[in-house]
Parts: C-alpha cells; sequence; structure tokens
C-alpha cells in the first residue's frame, strides 16, 4: 500500500457540540495527524450536520449515518454514539468493507458483539475497540517491570473504582445509564474500562463470585426535578484469581468520591496505579504509578522505612488525548502494513464475557 496516501475517515456521532464525546477525543487528533483526512461526519439532525460541516471545513456531512458508511471514499468509520446505535452502524460499514473503530463497549448485546467479530474477521478488516487506556505510558511501564521480575512472584491484586456519577442523582444526558440495558451502566463502562486495564497488565481474570447491590433504590434528575428508579446496580464486589494464581478482589461503586486504585502485591515488592483529578475513569489518563521494593528473603518486622515512591506519570490534562494520538498513529501503520497491534472486536467481546459472567455470579 502506498504509505503517502491519507486514510479518509467518517465519524458517525461528529458532533461539534463540547459535551459530543467525539469532540473531546478522535476529532482533534484526526484534524491534526497527517495521516488522516477528516472528510465526513454523520449527526443526529440535519442542523447540527451543517453546523459541523462548517466548523471542521470538511466535505461532508450528513444527518444519517447510512450515506456516510455508503460512501466509496470513506476508508474508515468511527463510531462514537449510544451502545445501543453500535451494532447495525457497524454491521453496515462492514458490509461495505470499511475499516471500523467502534467506541466502547461494542454493543449492549453480547450475541451481537459476537456476530461483528465474526464480520470483521471475515472480512479481513482492521477492527478497533475504545479500550484506550491500554496507550497509557505508566501501564506499559508498569508491565515491563513486572515481565522483569523486579517484584517477584505476583501475590495478589486488588482494584478500587469509584465515581459520583451512577450514584443518587442524574442529568437528562445521563439518565440512560441507569438502564442496565444500555451498554452504559457502572460495570460496563468504569468497570469494563478498569477491568481491561487490569486483565491487559496482569492476565486473565477468572470471577468467582460477586455481589451487586443498589443502593438508591430512586434515583433524582437534578434537571426535571424527577425520581427515576435505579435499573442498574451502584455497587459491585467481585472476587476471583488471575493466571488462575493470583489473588484478586475487584470494587466498582457510584455515587461516592470518585477514585481509581490498583494495588498489585508480589513477594520482593508492590505496585500502586492511581488517577490523578480521577473521575472514576482510567480510561481518562492522568495515571501515576509509585513502586514499593524490598528483598523477598528479608524478614521485615515492620513497615517502617518502606514506602511508595512515583516512578511515573501521564502527561498531565493532555494524556488522554495522548492514549487517542498513539491510537491512531498505531492504526495508519497497521492499515499500511497489514498489521494488527491494537485492542480489537475480539478482545471487546472477550471483556464482555467477563462482565456477563460478573452478572450471572452477583447476589444481590
Amino acid at each position: 500500500m502506498n504509505h503517502s496516501k491519507k486514510i479518509k475517515v467518517g465519524i458517525v456521532g461528529g458532533s461539534v457540540n463540547p459535551e459530543s464525546w467525539a469532540i473531546k477525543s478522535h476529532i482533534p487528533v484526526l484534524m491534526n495527524n497527517e495521516q488522516y483526512d477528516l472528510m465526513a461526519v454523520s449527526t443526529s439532525n440535519p442542523a447540527s450536520a451543517k453546523q459541523a460541516k462548517e466548523v471542521l471545513d470538511i466535505k461532508y456531512a450528513y444527518d444519517h449515518y447510512q450515506e456516510l458508511v455508503q460512501n466509496p471514499e470513506i476508508d474508515l468509520v468511527v463510531v462514537s454514539v449510544k451502545a445501543p446505535l453500535h451494532y447495525e452502524i457497524l454491521k453496515e460499514a462492514i458490509k461495505h468493507h470499511k475499516h471500523v473503530y467502534s467506541e466502547w463497549p461494542l454493543t449492549n448485546h453480547i450475541r451481537q458483539s459476537q456476530e461483528l467479530t465474526m464480520l470483521a474477521q471475515n472480512a479481513k478488516v482492521h477492527n478497533i475497540i475504545g479500550l484506550q487506556a491500554r496507550q497509557s505510558s505508566v501501564l506499559k511501564q508498569a508491565k515491563s517491570i513486572i515481565n522483569q521480575g523486579r517484584l517477584g512472584k505476583i501475590l495478589s491484586a486488588h482494584m478500587q473504582v469509584t465515581t459520583q456519577g451512577k450514584g443518587n442523582t442524574a442529568t437528562n444526558r445521563t439518565e440512560y445509564q441507569f438502564n442496565r440495558e444500555s451498554g452504559a451502566t457502572l460495570l460496563d463502562i468504569n468497570g469494563g474500562h478498569s477491568l481491561d486495564l487490569m486483565a491487559s497488565l496482569l492476565g486473565e481474570f477468572t470471577p468467582l463470585a460477586a455481589v451487586a447491590q443498589s443502593s438508591f433504590g430512586q434515583i433524582r434528575n437534578i434537571e426535571t426535578h424527577q425520581n427515576i428508579r435505579q435499573g442498574a446496580p451502584s455497587s459491585w464486589e467481585v472476587i476471583g484469581l488471575i493466571n488462575n494464581s493470583i489473588s484478586s478482589n475487584v470494587s466498582i461503586h457510584g455515587g461516592a468520591l470518585p477514585g481509581f486504585t490498583l494495588l498489585i502485591r508480589g513477594e520482593a515488592g508492590s505496585l500502586r496505579l492511581t488517577q490523578d483529578a480521577s473521575m472514576g475513569h482510567p480510561q481518562f489518563g492522568n495515571l501515576v504509578l509509585e513502586e514499593c521494593l524490598h528483598s523477598d528473603l528479608q524478614l521485615i518486622k515492620s513497615s517502617s522505612g518502606y514506602s511508595f515512591q512515583i516512578i511515573g506519570r501521564d502527561t498531565g490534562a493532555a494524556s488522554m488525548q495522548s492514549y487517542f494520538e498513539s491510537i491512531y498513529h498505531t492504526l495508519a501503520g497497521d492499515i499500511h502494513n497489514g498489521l494488527d497491534s491494537l485492542p480489537d472486536f475480539e478482545a471487546g467481546y472477550s471483556i464482555q464475557l467477563l462482565i456477563n459472567k460478573i452478572k450471572e455470579l452477583s447476589v444481590r
């Protein structure tokens, strides 16, 4: 393939509204990457499509995704809309032999995700799932430390994820997240990204028991002042094994002070991965890596003299953007060279299988 040829991109959900996910992530990166030509967007109505076309100065803007995915000039379709819409858009894009990049989760139904995975593989198109936390520089640093054996044998992993969202209040924009079928619940989004981060760092997580709790019952929409039913749990506790040998537990809570912590303990030391200015979404960046080392043969009578030291930090407010820059840089190379280096639909399907297993195990 001609490596000088730009990859022509269309974004489904490419609104320039400040609350749009695409304008916060995909669009600024694509507009500043010479390997790509952002050629088209589709939005939910003619007015927003026209606005996006004018603001972004692009060739095409549609008020329905079908025209975008059928456009023969488009090489790559990026899907940045709510999960229940993913299936039909991605299926149509694959049918027209487009490379596809889907935001997480792939779909809100496991069978649809399985079908899309098979369709993309059979069509031999590049298929990317938006699990961007894997691009974190400190995550890669932590993985290198573990692989080098600096911590000795890994004994346990404990992850805690909390967010003020998905608790006892909602807005018009977030109300749908309390629908258990939305693909945007606490376990789907905060849990999905965090579980993928842990698995990509340490290996396959097998849940053995889970407890789900709906702590609030009624949710207050602070814009309409109406109550809605809490359709999805606001708290998850999961215990299991990583690689059938590492004792692990995961706590995921909504309606609490935001935070993210992954503590990995080994015979010769520990790593702690946290997040500055956390919103309970590790995929948003600002990750910080700390290390505490000791001899695995030393008799330690107390923790005195041992403390965690910061050894790595993602690049502040721009760190999430750097994740997307890394993805698009790698994807261009993969497309030009026929490689597959990024998390694909199969990886996304695997995390959805894990989430489904946790739901099946849960006791209320």
